[in-house]
């Protein structure tokens, strides 16, 4: 596999995002449903406004 082959090649067609007004926990439940560990925060005017991870929700959950 080429290191010069297009990102469409291996990235998955549809892409689960959430919203900034998405709860912690269904966030997480997000991530956990679909074994990942980024969720791209969506604007429906702005588009992709951000990315929310499995560390960001440890941290926020540890106090940190």
């Amino acid at each position: 596999r080429p290191a010069d082959n297009p990102v469409a090649e291996f990235a998955p067609d549809l892409v689960k995002t959430t919203t900034a007004n998405t709860s912690v926990v269904n966030a997480a439940n997000a991530m956990l449903g679909r074994d990942v560990h980024h969720l791209p925060v969506a604007n429906p005017n702005k588009g992709v406004v951000g990315i929310v991870t499995s560390t960001d929700l440890t941290a926020y959950l540890s106090g940190r």
